[in-house]
């Protein structure tokens, strides 16, 4: 089943509106400090904790307010105290709701107060979260987990691109294969189209070595897929190296 939605409460709301770049985000750190820990920025990261020892759905909720997210646009005010707060605050309108009252009608209420007074000026420059996730392009998330796997898989067969790309394409096309057989509700693993190009040229190669009894050479299809793929790997590892210095995705 997919993950339920999650982007904040009515306090605090995350800013890209979903858990989920923020778990990739938090795995990418998990990788950099088992791949590659002396590129990794404590400092940057000594807010976090040590998320070495932590499961992302146990280390979320208790640092998710602090490290990522921004005050929420509508905000429930439950204490005095709260309200002269907001009193104060040239960005904000204090709105009394009848809880009782009829939705529909409340909505378009709702909707004339705020144009009424809403303040369409910029009077200081946006508040930023803690840590931002920075991207100049269209975040994929599915994209982006492949990548976290595919640099996983590559460190375990010790960055030979032919084993770990077998290993990433079989391991996917396994559990892909599990969710349609037992109909799971489940989203299906990413496998980007120059792996399986690849993965397709590494079993030719080895079907005509089991054929033959002459020496097979490998074709200009098997270097060319091999290179797309190695330009993925790079992609990749640019990710692993700016999460490493504090920034997620950064450019890749």
């Amino acid at each position: 089943m997919a993950r339920k939605a999650f982007s904040g409460d009515h306090v605090k709301e995350l800013p890209k509106g979903k858990m989920e770049p923020y778990r990739l985000w938090f795995e990418f750190l998990k990788l950099a400090m088992e791949i590659q820990p002396e590129k990794v920025n404590k400092k940057v990261y000594e807010p976090w904790g040590d998320v070495t020892k932590e499961k992302f759905n146990d280390w979320f909720p208790k640092n998710w307010q602090k490290l990522f997210a921004l005050p929420a646009s509508l905000t429930v005010i439950e204490s005095v105290n709260e309200a002269k707060g907001y009193f104060e605050d040239e960005k904000s309108v204090i709105i009394r709701i009848d809880k009782t009252g009829p939705v529909k009608r409340q909505i378009e209420d709702f909707k004339k107060i705020l144009k009424l007074h809403r303040d369409t000026k910029p009077r200081s420059l946006p508040l930023r979260p803690a840590y931002e996730i920075t991207s100049k392009r269209s975040m994929n998330n599915a994209h982006l987990r492949a990548m976290l796997r595919i640099l996983a898989f590559n460190h375990k067969h010790k960055g030979k691109i032919d084993e770990a790309t077998k290993a990433y394409y079989g391991w996917a096309s396994n559990w892909n294969k599990q969710i349609e057989d037992k109909k799971w509700r489940r989203e299906k693993i990413f496998i980007p189209a120059v792996l399986k190009v690849f993965e397709r040229e590494i079993k030719s190669y080895e079907k005509l070595i089991e054929e033959s009894s002459l020496r097979v050479k490998k074709g200009d299809a098997y270097y060319n897929a091999r290179r797309d793929t190695n330009r993925f790997y790079r992609k990749a590892q640019k990710i692993l190296d700016n999460v490493s210095r504090g920034v997620f995705p950064g450019a890749f």
